[in-house]
């Protein structure tokens, strides 16, 4: 799950362009829901919290042989990927995000995602703006959803470093009825 976040916060990193802004203060990218939660930033400064989830739904899977007749299972799963833009800038980097993640042209993104078995699926709709209320007043927030499939490869090549010495004890209880 790790290696998933990193691959997401390179891509937003990426496509947001921060190596380029080496004057201008970069939006902080943060995981969401984290425990404990950090400070809210200024609202003078950008941020972007990311969060990944799981989708309910059938996986895709595929089958393949190897050169060497291992059968290769490949399933890909369904996540989403939730992302909440704030500050002076936030719709306009979130419409940013949305149109890079989807191309593997500058800084590449969307090759970030695939190199870690991360596929963006393009949809239609982009960034949504939402009012959101913080300590008795209202915030302009950019919300921004996309749909993932993340690959998982199994092999059917036995795997023999953890063989059982001895089989697990099994009791059995007979009720008398």
């Amino acid at each position: 799950m790790d290696s998933l976040h990193h691959a997401v916060y390179q891509a937003l990193f990426s496509a947001l362009r921060l190596c380029e802004m080496p004057g201008r203060s970069p939006a902080l990218i943060r995981r969401a829901y984290t425990n404990p939660a950090p400070p809210p930033p200024p609202e003078s400064r950008n941020a972007l919290y990311y969060h990944l989830q799981p989708e309910n739904g059938t996986p895709w899977m595929e089958e393949a042989m190897d050169a060497s007749g291992v059968l290769q299972l490949f399933r890909f799963s369904r996540w989403r990927l939730n992302l909440v833009f704030y500050g002076p800038d936030a719709e306009a980097l979130a419409s940013h995000v949305h149109h890079l993640i989807f191309l593997d042209g500058y800084g590449n993104p969307r090759a970030i995602l695939r190199a870690a078995g991360i596929y963006p699926i393009p949809r239609s709709w982009g960034p949504s703006l939402v009012w959101e209320e913080r300590e008795k007043q209202h915030r302009l927030r950019t919300d921004l959803s996309i749909p993932l499939s993340v690959a998982v490869n199994w092999s059917s090549a036995p795997d023999c470093s953890g063989k059982v010495s001895h089989p697990p004890e099994i009791r059995m209880t007979v009720s008398e009825g």
